[in-house]
């Protein structure tokens, strides 16, 4: 540890403490008062109508009365002098706030109380905000100072240049949201009206509890989401407000750590770095979220732990609390801190051997008790294996239960309280918990998925840090450099084998941003890894492009950097000519072709549920309840698809069907309804609905047909969508067949016998097939403009090979396909039906028998190319 590390020190200036604040009494009762008043405004602008003009009002007095005065006052009551920041006021609000919508969830849950998410966290925060006023009021030792956010501070400079860039970012990523973003977005918004539920009825990440309360996967964002969502109206920019200023305050941790290990001079250049880097700005954004989010309380995490371990008890629970919330926020940077932690704390030497691995197997039993929540024995054994070892710790070590023990209660606790509700309905599921943890150790990973994984690092990094990183490898780095690089090598390591479980379609080059959420950790720690770095690279450029940039008319220092930065942003210029294939890539209007959409959907039944197959994004974009399709198979025939289609009508009562770009593109299943040439008003039946058998009585029957009733304009890739209603109409009979052996002749040898209401076709000697069709001046002669053609048979002995349907042309038409229990039927638009052939296979004397035959028709014509299929 260098010279440098003594700024941790609370002497001289400090960058850091520029954002923190001093609470003197005559200051900590203004901060009363502006809490009041903002508190007050903030509840007047949640009753008023809402309006555009007001949304600036409610940003300011939101963000104010519920994050940042309660931040500066539980700021300075939890976290030492030395570590205060914006980010930690924003960090320990965000924290209380997610703990007092978990509350609001709890009552909810017990009780069915519904309140608007406002009056929750407004009075809980007000409670909150009055407990920490009067302990600071009890404080002996109160500086006088007033709060200080200083843009003389070189650190804020970048923070707001960093905020300036992701704002941009915010405004080119309008509409851009991830399928999961929008499930959070959308069970958020109904949060606001204390409905904690998702509009999505058979979403696979969403649990029903009781009295109407649904458990979504990552609550935790979900929360933050929700948070967000009163600062900003619920809208695809609202989404990411709170998440743009959680991306910009990542420079904050990011700062502390490289200043702890590298000096002020590093800190500075991997803040400015993350502040640039393509890959920090997107996510902080564009909708998907959750990565972001538990990167930043990882960051905090590790320094309250591992830098501040000999603050006290209350900094090691805090880290814990936030450990906690990682987990419900995003398990995939809790496994990360669980399993690398050990790890950092061996490469930094903080603790001995003995400790750091008894520590480490403390985390690998919470890692097991995650995995097995529903089974109470197994978690109650965790919880006594814990206990046990660090009872065993402290008697034949020195291992310090007050340092770990309370950070190991505190996660624990969190996991607890977050989702103790999951287990009492004995159905708990996590997206994790089928996977075997030895697939993800020992699995075959894909060549082809290693390079492309190589690929996706490679890029991210950049060239030019890629070439730095690569060049201090070579000069032989410090331990604690290597350190850093270890373990984002560790976390791609790991990171790679959880890709190796996914299909080879992942880590394409088209989802370069789609898939990046996953190594924001890897690159961080290689860019804090680089701070020392920077600043020999700096030196290198200075002494060679010194002389040709004398004609830069700024002092030496900023001429350095800017060309330092320059250059490095020169490696950046491939991202940032990707960013419009990642932003269309969860672009829903424009991806599905849903160009003014919701527009359409507005003169539809309001109430009505919709079946889709983008149902996260539709919900998100259009406040309607849906339904998520899902085929069993691609390439399905259109019986299968409409059998399957009405399988979700009858389970779901859904009231339309929604066909985009996706749907086609996705199944290939019942084309005819995104290509066929259709019209607003376009009827089609699903062709094996509510089929009649043709010895009915009726002359008239009720069919599950699809009407078009709106549809949009192709956008300029060409894709559209359609929005068909489900509904039945009636067919009419207009051919019934009563068997007669007067209307149909066999092949020669073969024989016709009349029975009772049905005909009886038989194999003649040494026969083995039997050729059947209608006789001469017998043909059916019946159009059809769109309907059916029924036969029912009997069977004996002998098997049907083919039935085959013939125009007035003797043109071949059709086959008729196979339902079931000796019924065939045949679906046609706009077509005579003249004759009928049927070939029967088996042995001489072998029959079958004719029961019936009808043909439906709707008078409906509809012009559109039909797929048959023979199975």
């Amino acid at each position: 540890m260098n010279q440098s590390q003594s700024n941790n020190e609370i002497v001289g200036h400090n960058p850091i403490r520029d954002c923190s604040i001093h609470v003197g009494s005559n200051v900590l009762y203004r901060i009363g008062a502006y809490q009041f008043l903002t508190t007050i405004l903030f509840v007047a602008l949640q009753i008023l109508p809402n309006s555009i003009f007001l949304f600036p009002l409610q940003l300011i007095s939101g963000f104010c009365s519920i994050i940042i005065f309660p931040g500066f006052l539980l700021n300075q009551l939890f976290i030492p002098i030395e570590y205060r920041n914006i980010g930690t006021i924003i960090l320990v609000a965000c924290v209380i706030t997610l703990f007092e919508i978990q509350i609001a969830f709890t009552i909810t849950l017990l009780t069915g109380f519904v309140f608007p998410l406002y009056v929750w966290v407004v009075g809980f925060n007000s409670i909150v905000f009055m407990i920490a006023f009067y302990r600071l009021l009890q404080e002996e030792n109160i500086s006088s100072d007033s709060v200080i956010f200083s843009l003389s501070s070189k650190l804020n400079q970048i923070a707001v240049i960093a905020l300036i860039l992701r704002v941009i970012m915010l405004y080119f990523g309008q509409n851009s949201i991830g399928p999961d973003a929008a499930l959070y977005a959308d069970y958020a918004r109904n949060m606001l009206e204390g409905d904690f539920s998702s509009s999505i009825l058979n979403d696979v990440a969403v649990q029903t509890l009781w009295n109407g309360v649904q458990y979504v996967w990552h609550q935790g964002f979900v929360y933050f989401t929700g948070l967000s969502w009163l600062l900003f109206e619920p809208t695809a920019i609202g989404t990411n407000i709170l998440l743009v200023i959680i991306g910009t305050l990542l420079l904050y941790p990011v700062y502390t750590i490289t200043d702890h290990f590298f000096g002020t001079k590093a800190a500075y250049y991997t803040s400015i770095l993350v502040a640039i880097h393509p890959l920090f700005i997107y996510h902080s954004a564009i909708g998907y979220g959750p990565e972001i989010v538990s990167l930043f309380f990882l960051l905090y995490a590790a320094i309250f732990l591992i830098l501040g371990r000999e603050k006290g008890v209350h900094f090691s629970l805090l880290s814990g609390v936030i450990v906690g919330l990682i987990d419900v926020i995003w398990y995939a940077n809790f496994y990360i801190f669980c399993i690398l932690l050990p790890f950092a704390l061996l490469f930094f030497k903080f603790t001995n051997w003995f400790d750091t691995i008894l520590f480490g197997v403390n985390l690998c039993v919470i890692l097991a008790i995650r995995l097995f929540l529903s089974n109470i024995q197994i978690v109650i054994i965790g919880i006594l294996v814990i206990i046990v070892l660090n009872i065993i710790g402290t008697k034949i070590s020195s291992y310090n239960v007050i340092t770990y023990a309370p950070f190991l209660t505190a996660v624990l606790s969190t996991m607890f309280f977050w989702k103790w509700s999951t287990y009492l309905t004995q159905k708990v599921e996590t997206p994790d918990s089928g996977r075997k943890i030895l697939d993800v150790i020992f699995g075959y990973i894909d060549p082809i998925v290693l390079l492309r994984f190589a690929f996706f690092v490679f890029f991210h990094l950049t060239p030019i840090l890629f070439g730095l990183l690569i060049w201090t490898l070579l000069r032989k780095p410090s331990r604690v450099t290597t350190s850093f690089f270890t373990i984002g090598l560790l976390g791609a390591v790991g990171t790679l084998k959880v890709f190796g479980l996914f299909s080879k379609d992942t880590l394409l080059p088209y989802y370069l941003y789609s898939d990046s959420r996953f190594f924001l950790f890897i690159i961080i720690m290689f860019i804090i890894g680089l701070g020392p770095i920077l600043i020999n690279f700096k030196e290198y450029l200075t002494y060679h492009l010194y002389e040709k940039t004398l004609f830069l008319k700024i002092s030496p220092e900023k001429r350095d950097i800017m060309i330092t930065f320059g250059i490095i942003a020169i490696g950046f210029i491939p991202s940032v000519l990707v960013f419009p294939v990642g932003l269309d890539l969860i672009n829903g209007p424009e991806r599905y072709g849903w160009t003014a959409l919701d527009e359409k959907i507005e003169s539809l039944d309001a109430d009505a549920i919709y079946l889709c197959d983008r149902a996260r994004e539709f919900t998100w974009f259009t406040r309607k309840q849906s339904v998520q399709l899902r085929f069993s198979e691609t390439y399905l025939p259109d019986l299968n698809s409409s059998r399957e289609l009405l399988t979700f009508v009858s389970l779901y009562h859904t009231k339309y069907l929604l066909v985009d770009d996706y749907f086609y593109q996705h199944w290939h299943n019942l084309e005819f309804l995104y290509l066929g040439n259709m019209s607003v008003g376009t009827r089609v039946f699903l062709n094996f609905s509510s089929i009649p058998y043709s010895n009915i009585l009726d002359s008239e029957v009720y069919s599950t047909s699809l009407t078009l009733v709106a549809k949009t304009e192709p956008n300029k890739y060409g894709r559209y969508a359609r929005i068909f209603e489900f509904g039945n109409s009636s067919l009419t009979r207009v051919w019934n067949e009563i068997p007669s052996d007067q209307e149909w002749t066999v092949s020669a040898g073969g024989a016709i016998e009349n029975r009772t209401d049905s005909l009886q076709f038989i194999l003649g000697p040494n026969q083995s097939k039997l050729h059947i069709a209608r006789s001469e001046g017998n043909e059916v002669n019946t159009k059809i403009q769109q309907g059916f053609l029924i036969l029912d048979f009997s069977y004996a002995e002998a098997q049907i090979e083919s039935i085959k349907v013939w125009n007035h042309s003797d043109y071949f038409v059709s086959s008729l396909d196979y339902l079931g229990a000796g019924r065939y039927y045949g679906f046609f638009t706009n077509t005579t039906i003249s004759n009928i052939t049927i070939t029967v296979s088996g042995n001489p004397g072998d029959s079958i028998i004719l029961k019936g035959g009808s043909i439906w028709d709707s008078h409906t014509l509809y012009d559109f190319p039909l797929k048959t299929y023979q199975f």
